[in-house]
């Protein structure tokens, strides 16, 4: 008995570092021992103490570690896609050398020319050019926090706090609005220099209003952010909802226009359902999925 009581606390102390892990990693916080930016012990305390005493933590904590992994991935797949081989120039570096160039080195008879070459720089090789600039911008994440998204609230933090983890670790500006009826608006803004705390991280994760759902006041305050912010210029707006609400025509002319002045995008997010037609109205991506481990999902927010 004492065996098992041993491998239990064991696993449940393994499984614990994990879900503590996974929080502060989207904190910007290094969790190995050889990286720069270690994590305070005491912050880590009081992370694990307060996961231990609320269970929905736990279940975010569990659905950010996966999900973490999903957003790493498409970040790597980002930047190599985001090379293309072009004109061709002159130098020495192997991955990009012609395969003209490359045939001189298996000829025994020309492989000096090859060295040659090589050591003076003037093998042909492609010149890799970006095929776009890669998003580094600002991100505000709206997230949908009304009655109908409580059985879905642990992933869409998980997903929020994913974003956070991209834009903590590419040094952008980060802003959370949980959102639900009328004026119902909670805001949190980090520059891309700030520290986030603990109490923070759990703060946006545990915040929910549990009432209707109006979208117009969250992309208010999401403009609103961008022009009070000098950091904010340019930002990627992700709209997270599962549901639906009337908007005025007047407020989505409004809305549009301040787009193309303040040059921002907006990405919405619909889980659960197939309804677009009012998220079409003001948004210039919009994806439906059932749930927030869909690669339609990870692919529209986790590039960004």
């Amino acid at each position: 008995m004492l065996s098992l009581a041993i491998a239990r606390a064991c696993a449940e102390t393994i499984e614990e570092k994990k879900e503590v892990d996974s929080i502060l990693i989207s904190m910007g916080y290094g969790t190995g021992p050889g990286e720069k930016q270690k994590v305070p012990a005491k912050d880590r305390l009081a992370l694990a103490e307060v996961l231990k005493s609320r269970p929905k933590l736990k279940d975010i904590a569990a659905a950010l570690g996966r999900m973490q992994k999903i957003a790493n991935k498409k970040q790597k797949e980002k930047t190599e896609d985001s090379v293309t081989r072009s004109d061709v120039d002159l130098g020495n570096e192997l991955s990009n050398i012609l395969p003209s160039e490359l045939a001189l080195l298996k000829n025994p008879i020309t492989r000096k020319d090859f060295y040659k070459k090589f050591a003076q720089g003037e093998l042909l090789q492609y010149s890799p050019k970006g095929k776009e600039k890669l998003g580094k911008g600002p991100i505000i994440c709206c997230i949908d926090t009304s009655g109908s998204m409580t059985r879905r609230d642990e992933q869409s933090k998980a997903f929020m706090l994913s974003i956070l983890m991209i834009a903590r670790k590419q040094k952008r500006a980060f802003a959370c609005i949980n959102y639900s009826s009328y004026n119902e608006i909670k805001t949190w803004v980090f520059d891309k220099t700030q520290k986030i705390t603990p109490s923070e991280i759990v703060d946006m994760a545990e915040f929910f209003w549990n009432g209707g759902t109006n979208f117009e006041c969250p992309l208010n305050k999401a403009v609103q952010i961008i022009k009070d912010y000098e950091k904010f210029k340019k930002a990627d707006v992700v709209f997270v909802t599962d549901g639906d609400c009337n908007v005025s025509d007047s407020w989505v002319q409004k809305f549009n226009q301040l787009k193309k002045e303040k040059v921002f995008s907006v990405i919405s997010i619909q889980i659960g359902s197939d309804e677009r037609t009012t998220l079409e109205m003001f948004s210039d991506k919009v994806v439906n999925a059932n749930d927030f481990f869909d690669e339609k999902v990870s692919d529209a927010a986790f590039t960004i």
